[in-house]
């Protein structure tokens, strides 16, 4: 069992907007997302990195600013904190997706 998520090796994968308008979005702008849809919703919500580390109560200030900043944490990390600050559902739609370059 992984204790600590690791960043693995990944060829960029393609994205299509639409049909012809394609790109290539690598590992690392996933990662950017993540921490980009965790950070909206923290903010939505008007919940600082302290008051998660107080619900979350296994995690510290310092632990959640380094985890969510690097955007590489699990999914079971990501459910965790959806159900403490109360997230019901996440439309990805109105957070945008991989920066483009």
């Amino acid at each position: 069992m992984l204790h600590k998520a690791h960043r693995l090796s990944i060829p960029a994968t393609v994205v299509c907007d639409s049909p012809g308008e394609c790109s290539r979005i690598s590992v690392d702008e996933y990662y950017e997302e993540a921490s980009r849809i965790l950070k909206a919703e923290l903010a939505r919500r008007d919940i600082s990195y302290q008051t998660l580390a107080d619900l979350l109560g296994d995690e510290t200030y310092g632990q959640l600013k380094s985890k969510i900043n690097r955007g590489s944490f699990s999914v079971g990390f990501f459910i965790k904190v959806m159900r403490a600050i109360g997230a019901e559902q996440i439309d990805l739609r109105q957070v945008a997706g991989p920066r483009r370059k």
